[in-house]
């Protein structure tokens, strides 16, 4: 097991970008403490790495081009833990 809070992180985000909410629950599922969590949140968030609009962007777009409805679409992104204002970004899309 990886102990580096910061290494962790950077191998979770090395295979695909992910929300918040999922590096916080991965984190937190192996063992990380709160602080280590939140200091290797805010680490990836400055170096650019933690992109929760780019990743809704790119499931929406993969889920549309598979025929998904963007209401199921929205809701997946919710399931997701993206941020509302993201997920709400996406209202009104015809897909």
């Amino acid at each position: 097991m990886i102990k580096d809070p910061k290494k962790y992180v950077n191998l979770l985000l090395r295979y695909r970008l992910r929300s918040e909410a999922e590096i916080r629950d991965r984190m937190k599922r192996k063992g990380f403490s709160e602080k280590d969590v939140e200091d290797a949140i805010e680490y990836v968030r400055r170096l650019g790495f933690l992109d929760e609009k780019l990743l809704a962007e790119e499931i929406y777009e993969k889920y549309t081009e598979k025929g998904l409805a963007p209401r199921k679409i929205r809701a997946l992104l919710k399931r997701m833990g993206i941020r509302a204002d993201i997920v709400e970004s996406f209202e009104g899309c015809e897909g």
